[in-house]
């Protein structure tokens, strides 16, 4: 018991030591790394060689620190210089640097004098605001926005009604669902592993936004669709239940593409985007406007839908590799590179065909979204040149082989659902200006132009 005591003697002295050593290098301002001290097991074994008839509590092969003698002294001395030099070094030594300390054991991973756990929370990564606007894919936008705006001149031209606070709400409801649709469409495709490095949309996959991030998005864009809604019941002419009907369609129809049924998934979403961007939305344009439910917004809605069905084709032609890997069936990827083309081309030159017919039948001046003719054949040029590309058909590179199909195709189709997007929307605009502007139909005015021509002809040869 004696040896014990002094055993314990000696290592509170030491402690004692380091106490005040670290307590000096605190006032100085020094930043060192803690020292760690020895278990007293590792201590009983170090500082014990042998045991003496004088301290028999030592044990055989051992022998504790006598205080009062002078071995006890000189161990004691030498500690204090190996822990002096080494806080020295580290008060001298940069930061990081590794300073060597007094050779012990390492501390016990419960120790907190020495391992002291962060128990802050990391920051939460904000809304950028930008970012969540790039995420709701505002290129888009025209394929709700126009139909809002042919349907509101189709209103005035057939029945003299317009109301400028109904068409801004109209747009302001119609594009809050369509980016609700496009953030749902991100959102679950990224849950079920469709979005990955190699994908077009990289919003969560680059780590732009949360998953989080974009539910909320969700919410708000649905919700910012009901504000706007909300007062086209009373500001209608329609129904409450029918803009109720129109707006609760919109709605379903941006979940169910992704969402819910995954119409996307099953080779379906070609019909419900051509659907939802043509007859539905012209037809709530027309009836909030004034008030009427009829066909003629759906005939006259369908060169509209067939260039957003366009839009989508050309963005799921180029990423068909992308689809097919993660399970998701569309139309591009059921059909052949060259039907796949000859479908783009009629999604996207059907509706010059149906404008010329409404200008020998309607009005003339109806002729004007034939303007952008030349526009759509080059962008048919450039689908075909890409598809073919794609399969081999294309340009060697510069290692004089063929370039990967895959990346081949995202290189030569990775604009085009933007710029069919901007081909609709200038085909929509001229649209609703030919329909404003009064003109008699191509056939009468041919009539009227050939008896013009005829009773002049007449008059000069009957004087």
């Amino acid at each position: 018991r004696r040896g014990a005591m002094r055993h314990g003697t000696g290592r509170a002295a030491l402690v004692a030591l380091l106490a005040c050593a670290s307590t000096s290098q605190a006032e100085d301002g020094a930043s060192y790394a803690p020292v760690p001290l020895p278990s007293p097991e590792a201590s009983a074994a170090a500082e014990a060689p042998s045991a003496s008839a004088e301290h028999p509590a030592a044990g055989e092969g051992g022998e504790a620190w006598d205080l009062h003698g002078r071995g006890s002294n000189e161990q004691l001395a030498e500690a204090a210089k190996e822990v002096t030099a080494s806080l020295a070094a580290a008060a001298t030594a940069p930061e990081q640097a590794d300073v060597p300390l007094p050779a012990g054991p390492a501390p016990a991973a419960g120790d907190e004098a020495y391992a002291r756990p962060d128990r802050s929370r990391p920051p939460r990564r904000r809304l950028d605001l930008a970012v969540a606007l790039r995420a709701a894919r505002p290129w888009s936008f025209t394929a709700s926005a126009t139909p809002i705006l042919y349907g509101s001149a189709l209103a005035f031209k057939v029945e003299d009604a317009f109301s400028p606070a109904v068409l801004v709400l109209s747009l302001l409801t119609a594009v809050s669902v369509h980016a609700a649709g496009n953030l749902v469409n991100t959102y679950v495709d990224h849950q079920k592993g469709v979005d990955r490095a190699s994908t077009s949309d990289q919003t969560i996959v680059s780590g732009a936004l949360t998953e989080g991030q974009v539910g909320l998005l969700v919410g708000l864009a649905y919700a910012s669709g009901a504000l706007a809604g909300a007062p086209l019941l009373l500001l209608s002419r329609a129904r409450a239940s029918r803009v109720l009907g129109h707006l609760g369609l919109g709605g379903l129809a941006a979940y169910a593409y992704t969402a819910g049924p995954g119409l996307k998934y099953r080779a379906l979403g070609d019909a419900l985007i051509m659907s939802t961007f043509g007859p539905l939305l012209v037809s709530f344009a027309f009836i909030v406007q004034c008030g009427v439910q009829a066909w003629l917004p759906v005939v006259a809605s369908l060169p509209l839908a067939l260039h957003s069905g366009a839009i989508l084709h050309a963005n799921n032609a180029r990423d068909v590799d992308g689809d097919a890997e993660a399970g998701v069936l569309t139309l591009a990827q059921i059909m052949k590179p060259t039907l796949s083309t000859v479908f783009y081309a009629t999604l996207l030159l059907g509706p010059y065909a149906l404008a010329a017919v409404r200008v020998v039948g309607a009005s003339t001046l109806e002729a004007l979204p034939l303007l952008t003719l030349p526009w759509a054949l080059r962008l048919l040029s450039d689908f075909r040149r890409g598809m073919r590309r794609a399969t081999g058909g294309g340009e060697p590179d510069g290692e004089d082989r063929p370039p990967p199909p895959r990346q081949a195709l995202v290189d030569a189709l990775v604009d085009m659902p933007k710029r069919t997007a901007k081909l609709q929307a200038a085909f929509a605009l001229l649209s609703a200006v030919g329909l404003l502007l009064p003109s008699p139909p191509l056939g009468e005015l041919l009539r009227s132009c050939g008896r013009v021509l005829l009773r002049s002809f007449y008059n000069r040869a009957h004087p």
